[in-house]
């Protein structure tokens, strides 16, 4: 695998997610981010040059110096592939370093991360539950699924 800090949009859409075997560093992370528009971060030299350095309000009414779009994130097949076999890794290594079993079911939370979840699930080859009502309330009946 070519180095990702070097790599342009095209070369990153292009990654095959089986040839990543190892943990990406979080630059890596951050690189195939920004490259495709999901990162956004604060430009604090902005104000050192007499530029407005603007900065994000969140839904929750505080300010970030940064933030992931996971829409945009996600939305390429190969880089949600790429994204939950990360997780994956992880998962296998915390539950193995734990001494505690993979867990039977993964949850995605329907404001972004439902196909990511659906991608974990079918990696570790466990259940996916989605049941959020309409309305965001948990279905009672994850007790029985999951």
């Amino acid at each position: 695998m070519e180095d990702i800090m070097k790599m342009r949009r095209e070369e990153i859409l292009a990654l095959n997610p089986d040839s990543i075997t190892r943990l990406l560093t979080g630059e890596e992370l951050f690189h195939i981010a920004k490259v495709l528009g999901a990162l956004w971060q604060y430009d604090y030299r902005a104000a050192d040059e007499g530029r407005y350095g603007l900065h994000a309000e969140l839904k929750s009414g505080k300010h970030s110096d940064g933030f992931f779009v996971s829409r945009i994130l996600l939305a390429e097949p190969n880089i949600l592939e790429i994204i939950a076999n990360q997780l994956a890794i992880i998962a296998r290594a915390e539950t193995t370093s734990y001494g505690v079993p993979l867990p039977d079911c993964i949850v995605g939370i329907p404001t972004g991360a439902t196909t990511l979840g659906e991608k974990l699930a079918e990696i570790l080859g466990v259940l996916m539950w989605s049941g959020l009502s309409r309305h965001g309330i948990w279905d009672n009946q994850m007790e029985r699924v999951c």
